[in-house]
């Protein structure tokens, strides 16, 4: 499960910016979970599983609500500065892989846990049982289809 912010230089920014990216003319910044293990349960958790009776915590896409407005000005603001496309898709994806990590830390905005889940837990934080969602939330830069940098991975 990933969050995708795609950039070419005539979609997303003013023409005088565009001229800022002739050298990396577009590029994509990913955020989530890269991990098969952690992208399921990730899954599970943002869209629910009503047969396993949980109920959905849409953390991803409240990241994506929260942010995005930022994201998209803070990109902006970074080329009109002079930064490559790279290094603003790579300061963006820290922001996303950031907004992600502080809502599964914060979870609890969201419908708590069963009274067995807590039971078993020793506490009422939905999106935390070990941490190891949290940890695994990373980014990863592309320009085209080539593969540019990772943010880190737990």
């Amino acid at each position: 499960m990933r969050l995708d912010i795609e950039f070419s230089g005539d979609e997303l920014l003013s023409a005088e910016l565009t001229n800022l990216t002739r050298k990396w003319k577009s590029g994509v910044v990913q955020a989530g979970f890269f991990r098969t293990k952690q992208a399921t349960v990730a899954n599970i958790l943002e869209y629910g599983a009503p047969a396993a009776n949980i109920p959905p915590r849409p953390f991803m896409r409240l990241s994506v609500a929260q942010q995005e407005g930022i994201w998209v000005n803070f990109l902006s603001k970074r080329l009109g500065k002079g930064d490559d496309t790279k290094t603003a898709l790579e300061a963006v994806g820290g922001m996303m892989r950031l907004a992600i990590s502080r809502n599964v830390l914060a979870g609890i905005q969201f419908t708590r846990n069963a009274d067995r889940t807590i039971a078993k837990k020793g506490f009422n934080r939905p999106l935390w049982e070990t941490g190891a969602m949290y940890r695994a939330v990373a980014f990863k830069v592309y320009s085209g289809k080539k593969y540019i940098r990772q943010g880190e991975e737990g």
